[in-house]
């Protein structure tokens, strides 16, 4: 069994970024196998920009990204008061997923009050072919990124910014017919009553939707998609405390 165990590619290819030595045996045993690089936003930092707990993280992360060819998912975690998207410079260089053509998901999760940017030079205006996936927590970034032009299935936009305007967010979703799991979490528009555009938003091949704001901003929200009647929908209205 140890045999079968440390031969079979396919073991070692989720790869959870936590020392060097365990990302080193993964990338080793992993062949040529596609492989999914997770890294913890959770992991207990003492706060200090360069301690121990994150410093391997991160190293580990580095090395890992020298297997960008293989790579089908990546989970990035962001860590507070760093630039650059709460990454460290000597990672930031390395972060350049137009150079990842079997990547499919996406993940950035900063579960810090402040927000997070992601790098300049992470797509380079490039959209990765197989990208499909792509959740964002905490996060800031223009309508126009390049993540954003993906034929996505999977948008998980958790309290993050990337459209201020209704006109904005209706173009943005706009792009993804083939969508088929919606999760907005408190990041919504600005609402203008009147500019608030008429025009559906078509998701024939929706399979769950999860809307989560103000009661204005789930009614606008849900006011705005076309889903079928199949749909697994959730909607979760946050209490208002000035009219309660």
């Amino acid at each position: 069994w140890r045999a079968i165990a440390l031969g079979l590619p396919a073991l070692w290819s989720n790869i959870p970024v936590e020392n060097v030595y365990w990302t080193i045996q993964s990338l080793t045993r992993s062949y040529s196998h596609s492989i999914e690089l997770v890294g913890s936003p959770f992991a207990q930092y003492s706060g200090q920009p360069y301690d121990s707990t994150w410093q391997a993280n991160w190293n580990a992360i580095g090395l890992a990204l020298s297997a960008l060819q293989r790579l089908r998912r990546i989970v990035l975690p962001a860590l507070p008061n760093l630039c650059g998207g709460g990454l460290p410079a000597e990672c930031r260089y390395k972060l350049t997923l137009h150079e990842a053509p079997r990547l499919e998901t996406f993940e950035f999760l900063n579960p810090h009050r402040s927000f997070a940017s992601l790098p300049d030079n992470i797509f380079c205006g490039y959209t990765p072919p197989r990208l499909r996936h792509v959740c964002l927590q905490h996060v800031i970034l223009s309508p126009d990124s390049p993540l954003l032009y993906a034929p996505l299935e999977t948008l998980y936009m958790w309290t993050s910014k990337a459209w201020r305007t209704a006109e904005q967010f209706t173009k943005v979703l706009g792009r993804f017919p083939s969508l088929q799991r919606l999760c907005i979490f408190r990041s919504f528009p600005t609402w203008n009553g009147s500019s608030v555009p008429r025009r559906k938003i078509v998701f024939k091949r929706a399979r769950s939707v999860r809307l989560r704001g103000s009661a204005e901003d789930v009614a606008n929200t849900l006011a705005l998609l076309d889903l079928p009647t199949s749909v697994d929908l959730q909607l979760d209205v946050d209490a208002d405390v000035q009219s309660s």
